[in-house]
């Protein structure tokens, strides 16, 4: 009796002084692909190409540099996202909220930016971004290198209505 209470006890000693398991040690990347939910994470340039982020949460985040080629983002949330240098080739962000998201120079060559929603906080900023065969919220399809002219914090009202 002595044996399995002295046993026990130790057991649960163990447990309670050993430090948390994996909670703390969870990468941004590794939390993004497990639970969609990355705001304000510091993704900057992680690789996530090819991968499934339909209706994630990414306001705020940081994502200079990231390669999202082929990645699917529909539904997403990349509202004051920093996408600046990101190479969105080929990616989906049909119906994705990129209010206030900095795409500057973002390649977006053959990206599926249909019905995206940048209206709130001031528009998207696509300065010097580079647009081939990518489809714009309207459903257009731009196929030149860059926007020219278009100043950094674009508003809906400012952009010309080809990339609204």
């Amino acid at each position: 009796m002595k044996t399995t209470i002295l046993a026990t006890v130790s057991f649960l000693t163990t447990l309670w002084f050993s430090p948390p398991l994996l909670a703390q040690n969870v990468s941004p990347v590794d939390r993004l692909l497990t639970t969609k939910e990355c705001q304000g994470c510091d993704l900057s340039g992680a690789n996530l190409n090819s991968v499934d982020l339909s209706g994630a949460n990414l306001s705020g985040a940081d994502l200079s540099d990231a390669s999202l080629k082929n990645t699917l983002l529909v539904g997403a949330n990349l509202s004051g996202a920093n996408l600046r240098g990101a190479d969105l080739t080929q990616a989906m962000l049909t119906g994705a909220n990129i209010s206030g998201a900095d795409l500057t120079y973002a390649n977006l060559t053959d990206t599926n930016l249909f019905r995206a929603k940048a209206k709130e906080s001031g528009g998207a900023d696509f300065t010097n971004a580079i647009f081939n065969g990518t489809t714009m919220p309207n459903g257009t399809v731009r196929d030149r290198q860059a926007l020219p002219g278009v100043p950094e914090n674009v508003t809906p009202a400012q952009v010309p209505a080809t990339i609204r």
